[in-house]
């Protein structure tokens, strides 16, 4: 709730505008009492015609009537304009002016208006307070929330333009995977003006940046000039290294001043609601193989944002405004061919291709998120949306900001699987001197496996088709379990390590004689037999014809 005092110089066109709006929220405005403004400035307030408040309990409790005029007791402060028992009041007792607005871009306005005393109801609940006597009046709403996350978003290679944004990654060993960070800015954080925004981000020790961030702010990239980003071996900050040597940091930060200065005090740079984009670029780097995770182990990739408000030191390392931390965790599995003749042996010399329609890596998001738990919970929701640990039932605390007083909320981390439309991709590989060969970047999705060189002397070993599939078992959200399967027996999984193992095996073909060899000689033996047997034959035959 919104409230505002505005006297119009002149009657019916006075306005009340809500900065810092948030797009999809609605505002409506009413008004509580009619009011005329003095030569000097000075403003009056009167109980509009046919309003009666004799036995308006609320009222009598906070105003007084004198000489014709409201007068307000030393009862009524900002407190209790902050409270469900005003709002209840107001809304009864006020009459609405115009339309319900839903809010389209930054500011919302009520125009044409009469000298009166209005306030703005939200569907955010919070209460801000102006009071002022001017035919404009300008009030901001701090209700509005930030909103952050990070994704891997996946190119379409035909149109070369973004098609997808999801949680899932397409990317193998050394081809790009592209990042993509997004902050839905406020002005205000609740009451609090917002001056600087930080975001932080580390990648996995497998993962290798190949460029600079790119910052926009809306639809305008930002001038490397508009904020600074630093690059770090690790989070820690113990060591920064140069732009140019960013293949060896794990971690950047970039800072984008949000004030023509830099502080609280400077005006804001960039419209509320402007959404924050940070992309770039990380491979998966075979030179770091050792740390490329495979199998049960995902790459975990961090975000985290912070801000500096209010009474925040604009030189500060430590902001008091954070949101919880993003994690994009991306899972691989791989398949190892072990290579066999009909006696067991291990067989070089095979060639294999391994061929995907519809193949895609495996990742999600791994997200903090606040879950009802009046038993063990530590934290109270409060109406915008944000949680604290201060006990509403503590002396002195205003209930009003809280949800309830009674729900408790703890903070639990939990894992989103998103599967995402796969891409067609084949890789092929020769056994290695250990009678092996080892495909790894696999997710889900279904594969064939052809022998596409065959070792001399043996005949060529079947296709094999398989399809992976993939599940988490959230049963523990700390500490969640991926597993992968597959629906051909012939494809293995080792449980141990979350990735499958096969054998092939290669018969050896039809052995036909060779020249001078064995069997030329069992051809010759055999034609030997045949003119023997036909001299004997022929020689029986004379003495047949010589005894007749």
């Amino acid at each position: 709730m919104i409230v505002a005092s505005v006297s119009a110089l002149a009657a019916d066109d006075g306005s009340i505008t809500i900065t810092n709006a948030e797009i999809g929220k609605t505002y409506s405005l009413y008004k509580l009492f009619d009011a005329t403004v003095g030569p000097n400035g000075e403003t009056a307030y009167m109980l509009p015609d046919g309003k009666n408040v004799t036995n308006d309990t609320f009222f009598n409790m906070y105003f007084e009537i004198k000489n014709g005029n409201i007068i307000p007791k030393s009862e009524f402060t900002e407190a209790v304009l902050k409270t469900d028992d005003f709002k209840t009041w107001a809304t009864g007792f006020g009459t609405q002016v115009g339309e319900t607005q839903t809010a389209t871009g930054d500011t919302v306005a009520f125009n044409n208006l009469a000298y009166g005393y209005y306030f703005v109801t939200t569907n955010n609940g919070s209460v801000i307070t102006v009071d002022s006597a001017n035919k404009s009046a300008s009030v901001i709403d701090k209700n509005a929330q930030i909103d952050f996350d990070k994704n891997i978003i996946l190119q379409a290679a035909a149109e070369g333009k973004e098609e997808v944004l999801g949680k899932f990654n397409e990317a193998g060993l050394d081809i790009p995977v592209p990042f993509v960070i997004d902050v839905t800015s406020k002005n205000y954080d609740g009451a609090d003006k917002v001056f600087k925004y930080r975001i932080k981000d580390t990648i996995d020790t497998g993962f290798t940046f190949t460029d600079d961030p790119v910052v926009k702010v809306g639809d305008a990239t930002l001038a490397t000039t508009a904020y600074t980003i630093k690059y770090y071996t690790d989070a820690t900050k113990q060591t920064e290294v140069t732009a140019a040597n960013k293949a060896q940091a794990q971690y950047f930060e970039i800072i984008i001043p949000w004030t023509t200065d830099g502080t609280v005090n400077g005006d804001h740079l960039y419209s509320n609601n402007a959404k924050i984009r940070v992309t770039y670029n990380a491979i998966l780097d075979h030179n770091k193989a050792a740390n490329v995770k495979v199998g049960a182990d995902p790459n975990l990739n961090n975000a985290d944002l912070d801000y500096w408000k209010n009474t925040d030191s604009p030189d500060s390392d430590t902001p008091s405004g954070t949101k919880p931390r993003k994690t994009t965790k991306t899972w691989e599995t791989a398949l190892t061919i072990i290579k066999t003749d009909d006696k067991g042996a291990e067989l070089k010399g095979a060639q294999f291709t391994l061929s995907t329609a519809n193949g895609t890596k495996v990742s999600y998001v791994w997200k903090q998120e606040f879950v009802q738990d009046n038993a063990n919970g530590t934290h109270w929701k409060l109406k915008d949306g944000t949680y604290t640990t201060d006990d509403p039932k503590a002396p002195n605390m205003d209930r009003s900001k809280y949800e309830s007083t009674e729900n408790k909320y703890k903070l639990e981390e939990r894992a989103e699987v998103v599967q995402g439309s796969g891409t067609a991709s084949s890789m092929s590989a020769y056994v290695g001197e250990d009678g092996k060969v080892k495909f790894s970047g696999l997710g889900t999705g279904t594969y064939t496996i052809e022998e596409t060189v065959v070792p001399d002397g043996f005949n060529k070993a079947d296709n094999i088709t398989f399809t992976i599939s993939f599940a988490v078992d959230n049963t523990d959200p700390q500490n969640p379990v991926g597993k992968f399967s597959s629906d051909n027996a012939k494809i293995v999984l080792d449980a141990t390590n979350n990735v499958f193992n096969t054998t092939i095996v290669n018969n050896k073909g039809v052995e036909l004689p060779e020249t001078g060899g064995m069997g030329t000689t069992i051809l010759y033996i055999g034609g030997s037999i045949l003119v023997l047997a036909a001299v004997i034959l022929l020689i029986t035959k004379r003495r047949m014809n010589a005894e007749d």
